[in-house]
Order: C-alpha cells, then sequence, then structure tokens
C-alpha cells in the first residue's frame, strides 16, 4: 500500500493520493470497537417479505455504527461507484436476492460478495448480516457465525416480527 503524497508509478487517470487530500474531505474515524472493546454482528431472523427490509432500514437510520452486509447493498455501492445496472426484469429479483446483472462477469458472478466475506471479519464493525434466508436457515447461520469467531464479536440474533 501506498499512502505517500505521490503514487508509486504513473497512473492512466487523475487522482490525488490519500496525503493530498483537502483537510475537508476526509475525517478521522474511530472504531465502534474503541469504546466497548467489542463489536457486534447481528443476523436478524424474519420470515421473507413481511417487513424485513422496511425494518433494516429503520434500523439503520437510528444505529449509524451498523454496516449492512447483504445483496441490495453491495448493488447499491456499485450503482453509487458509478457502475450503469439495467433495471432488474426478470421473475428472481427480490431484496434478499437481487439480480446482478451489470454485465461484468466479476459482478455477476458474485465473486465482490465472496471478498466482502472474507474481509468483513478481519475489519472491527457492527454489522448487520442481512441474508433473509440464510439466517432462517441453521447451517447457513452458523457458516457465517463461524466465519465471525473471533472474541472481538459478540454475535446477536434479533427476531423480526411484523
Amino acid at each position: 500500500m501506498n499512502f505517500g503524497p505521490q503514487s508509486m508509478k504513473p497512473l492512466p487517470f487523475k487522482c490525488r493520493m490519500l496525503q493530498g487530500a483537502a483537510a475537508v474531505d476526509t475525517a478521522p474515524a474511530t472504531s465502534p470497537s474503541a469504546k466497548s472493546g467489542k463489536c457486534k454482528v447481528m443476523l436478524p431472523v424474519a420470515f421473507p417479505d413481511e417487513g424485513t427490509f422496511d425494518w433494516l432500514d429503520e434500523f439503520l437510520d437510528k444505529n449509524p455504527t451498523y454496516v449492512e452486509l447483504s445483496d441490495r447493498k453491495i448493488l447499491e455501492w456499485a450503482v453509487k461507484s458509478g457502475l450503469w445496472r439495467p433495471k432488474a426484469t426478470g421473475w428472481k429479483h427480490s431484496n434478499d436476492k437481487p439480480e446482478f446483472n451489470f454485465q461484468i462477469p466479476s459482478m455477476d458472478d458474485l465473486s465482490v460478495r465472496r471478498v466482502l466475506n472474507a474481509v468483513a471479519p478481519v475489519v472491527p464493525r457492527n454489522y448487520v448480516i442481512m441474508e433473509v434466508k440464510s439466517n432462517l436457515i441453521k447451517a447457513e447461520r452458523m457458516e457465517v457465525l463461524n466465519r465471525f469467531s473471533n472474541t472481538m464479536y459478540n454475535k446477536v440474533a434479533t427476531v423480526i416480527m411484523g
């Protein structure tokens, strides 16, 4: 990683390095674990299409220290990063498992999700793992919890009924 004021090699595009950013464009962030020493991993357990994602949106508004990990959020990040995505037209589209139809192989084959699942457990944050189907199935829920086996995480299941 190069965090210096100049890039190590010329880039084919123009960008400033982190040290060249204006102070007003940057803000120091503290880890949520700095206060309590532990982060939380929350797995909401709910029936599909029963207001689960409405609950999640409300929860995240009230608890801004939580980061949502879901396919829905990956799509949102991709679109905010400038990727163009056609409207979902298939019958398989849902909030829990939306269609990845960017026409980019590394996005459409869910490689991004695999990378995120590998990196998230080593970055101390409060996470909401929003996988409605997977959170209902014990074996899949245990697989997620095993990824967050580090003692820095408190694991919480929240039952959502509405």
